[in-house]
């Protein structure tokens, strides 16, 4: 029995034609069966497109030699279908490369700031605090030592108590007007002992104000260094 036309796709194929036509031949063209050169017996090919199954069976029962022979030739022959084509893409990773970058940014966080950071802001924000730190070290070489001031009718050679009912506020206008009545930076000797406390709580808060500061400009650097290495990373 003959095999159906339907499987006939999944047959070898071979670079130039079967091999079993090396066996095989027709007396004339006008012949539809051919003949074994070994032994000139007809090999019917079926119906309809005709195959070559039946040649090769007459080798394997009749030619065991030939047969063996077909089968070499059929090895070498046969052409195979093309191996799947792998396409190679540029978009893909190499993790040591990746490992190495991410190292590279976690050595360069302190100098990712000069990448992130507005350079103005933070020049501004350091010449404000250096310039508030210099006029605090002014006040406190000025007030420093509150005992060596002599007050008017009075020697008194203890720390003085700061009132609890002056406020920054009232400081604030004390300082003004103080300021207008007298041009000099040094205080006078003749000065009260409340003037004298009210100069030296103003310069304590601005210098606790400057601190704030300080703290407020270090924050904000650190807060872009991390969100710069953070970009890096993810990118």
């Amino acid at each position: 029995m003959y095999p159906s036309t339907s499987y006939r796709k999944y047959w070898p194929k071979y670079k130039d034609g079967n091999p079993v036509w090396n066996f095989f031949h027709f007396d004339n063209f006008r012949s539809f069966y051919p003949k074994c050169n070994e032994c000139g017996s007809s090999i019917s090919r079926g119906y309809g497109k005709p195959n070559t199954t039946n040649m090769a069976r007459h080798l394997e029962c009749r030619h065991p030699i030939l047969h063996e022979e077909l089968l070499e030739l059929r090895k070498m022959a046969w052409n195979p279908p093309p191996s799947p084509v792998t396409i190679v893409t540029e978009d893909v990773i190499d993790i040591k490369d990746s490992e190495s970058e991410n190292e590279k940014h976690e050595d360069e966080f302190f100098d990712a700031t000069d990448d992130y950071v507005d350079a103005n802001e933070s020049i501004d924000g350091n010449k404000a605090a250096d310039e508030t730190g210099d006029q605090i070290s002014t006040a406190l070489q000025i007030y420093k030592t509150p005992t060596a001031v002599e007050f008017s009718g009075n020697k008194d050679t203890n720390m003085c108590n700061i009132p609890p009912s002056i406020t920054p506020h009232s400081l604030h206008s004390n300082t003004q007007q103080g300021s207008q009545e007298t041009n000099s930076t040094k205080p006078n000797v003749s000065m009260s002992k409340e003037e004298l406390e009210k100069r030296l709580l103003i310069a304590q808060i601005e210098r606790e104000e400057a601190a704030k500061r300080r703290e407020e400009a270090a924050t904000r650097n650190l807060e872009a260094s991390t969100a710069a290495i953070h970009s890096r990373l993810t990118n």
